[in-house]
Order: structure tokens, then C-alpha cells, then sequence
């Protein structure tokens, strides 16, 4: 039921337009950040709010997934990407770990308008998790705040609290505001540490083209600097493969530069030749110059 009623939730948002690939999610990751700057007692409600205005971090570096102190702390679960991004769903848990690490006090979602939570009978805590929605107004940013929670290490012990996956589905990640949306799950997982070190974590650049010669292999940018390749972040190995040859392609009299398998599947002509299209080297057919010349015989 609980994919369910996600599924609607997200099918009910329209998607728009934005900064470059704003539906694409594949960088994402959660991160785990605790400021310990921000007052937990009085509360400073609302606090995702508060957060955003006066404690948010531009870098994903500045993340603190760690809390040193037994007394009353806030911390909260980041969505980060490289750029900005717009999402319309998140889901994610907890892993295995001592309940009494951290004794919670309030947890809530952050989001900026109306918004349909469904959470596990025990969340938070051990393999729970949650599944959030907006129904309004979605998310949108490169680090954002998704859940916040409230609590202390009353019994002292040292340890981390795991994000994982939503146990009910076995996903953690974001749903799109496309239509049907589509499900990115996170590149990492990270953990907060209570009384220790935690786990951190880092947007991950999507893999790209990696030209050695005409071999073309699928990796990410440090990899094929390593393995002394030309890097294409916004090809693959598939149709757009950019490490074969690329020439002008012509179907009919449109011309494009693509390689002689992609322009063979568009039912063109690729001519190896011409390496512009600019002034576009296509000829006209003769059953195009046929229709043009039967069009100039009936108007005369």
C-alpha cells in the first residue's frame, strides 16, 4: 500500500522547467549534518525554517555527521546534488543499531508546502523508515533539508545511526516530479555519529563517455583521467557513442553530426567527407525536388 499511495502522490505533481536536467537525480546522496551553533533548548521553531535562514551549508564538505556532546542536539538529513534539482518524493531508514544510542524526542519532515508522510510503526528508530511526498509545492535545490530530529545521547554510549534503506521497499532515494515520476536511488549511505566520527558522504558525478582511441568505455571522470582517456560527461557507450567518428548525417536534406551507426538508425546517409553542417552539405532528393517542381507548375 505504501508504494501505492507514493505512486499517486507523485503522479498528481506536474513537472516544469528549471535549471539544466533538473529531473535527472542519479548524482544524489543523503548527508547527515548536525550544527552545533543551533539552540535545542528553546527549540527554534520552525526549525527547517530556521535552518534554511541563518545555518544552511553551500558545500557538502561543510557537512558535521557527527555529534560530540551527551547534551540535547538537533541534526538533520540532507538531500545534496551538484546542482540544483527538483524532487516530489524521498524515502529513506535507519539501519541496525543500539536504540539507546540516541534517545529521540521529535523528528519531523522538512518540506516547503503540503506534503503526505508515511512512515514505519516505529520510526524513528532500527530499520524503520519513511516515505515522504509533496502534494503541493516540491522541493528544489542542490542541499536541501528533508528531516530533522531531536534528542541526546542520555546514556552516554558511542556509536553510529546508519541512513538506509526504507525497509518496506528497500529503497532509499528520490522520486522526480516527471510524469510517471522516475526513482533515483542515493549513490551513498551516510551515518550520524553520536559520540564518534560519522560517515560522510558526497554528491557523485554521473559516469560519462571514456574515449581511449575508438574504444569507448563507461566510467566516471577520475577513472578515465587515470586510465588516460578523453572524458564525455553527457555521452555514453550506447547510440551517442563519441568515440567513433563523427560526420555529417543526412535524412533527406537534414544534416547532423552524429557517428555511421546512429545515422544509419535514422535511415540517413552518413558521408564521412563532411564534417560540418554548416552550410548544409545534404542535397535535396529527387522526390523533393520532384514535389517542389509539380508545386511551381500548378501556381504559374
Amino acid at each position: 500500500m505504501r508504494n501505492v499511495y507514493l505512486g499517486i502522490g507523485l503522479l498528481v505533481l506536474l513537472a516544469g522547467s528549471a535549471a539544466a536536467d533538473p529531473e535527472d537525480l542519479s548524482s544524489g546522496v543523503f548527508i547527515c549534518h548536525h550544527d552545533p551553533d543551533i539552540s535545542y533548548s528553546p527549540p527554534p521553531y520552525p526549525i527547517c525554517e530556521t535552518y534554511l535562514e541563518g545555518y544552511a551549508i553551500e558545500d557538502p564538505m561543510a557537512q558535521n555527521p557527527s555529534i560530540m556532546t551527551t547534551d540535547g542536539r538537533m541534526w538533520f538529513i540532507l538531500a545534496a546534488f551538484e546542482e540544483e534539482k527538483r524532487w516530489c518524493g524521498t524515502e529513506f531508514g535507519f539501519g541496525d543499531y543500539d536504540p539507546y544510542l540516541f534517545i529521540f524526542f521529535n523528528a519531523a519532515a522538512c518540506a516547503a508546502g503540503s506534503f503526505l508522510e508515511i512512515p514505519t510503526d516505529g520510526w524513528p528508530g532500527p530499520n524503520e523508515g519513511v516515505a515522504i511526498v509533496t502534494t503541493d509545492e516540491p522541493w528544489f535545490g542542490h542541499l536541501e533539508p528533508v528531516y530533522y530530529f531531536e534528542g541526546y545521547a542520555y546514556y552516554g554510549l558511542s556509536g553510529i545511526i546508519p541512513v538506509d534503506v526504507d525497509p518496506p521497499t528497500g529503497f532509499a532515494g528520490w522520486g522526480n516530479c516527471l510524469t510517471p515520476p522516475e526513482s533515483y536511488a542515493t549513490q551513498c549511505f551516510p551515518g550520524m555519529g553520536i559520540l564518534t566520527e560519522g560517515i560522510y558522504c558526497g554528491p557523485v558525478a554521473p559516469p560519462g563517455a571514456c574515449c581511449i582511441g575508438e574504444d569507448c568505455f563507461t566510467v566516471l571522470e577520475e577513472e578515465c583521467a587515470a586510465m588516460g582517456g578523453d572524458w564525455y560527461p553527457d555521452h555514453d557507450c550506447g547510440p551517442s557513442n563519441p568515440c567513433l567518428p563523427q560526420a555529417a548525417c543526412c535524412v533527406c536534406q537534414d544534416c547532423s553530426i552524429t557517428n555511421e551507426p546512429t545515422c544509419d538508425d535514422l535511415g540517413g546517409e552518413w558521408h564521412p567527407e563532411w564534417s560540418e553542417c554548416e552550410p548544409n552539405p545534404c542535397p535535396a532528393s529527387p522526390a523533393r525536388e520532384a514535389s517542389w517542381g509539380t508545386i511551381k507548375s500548378i501556381y504559374r
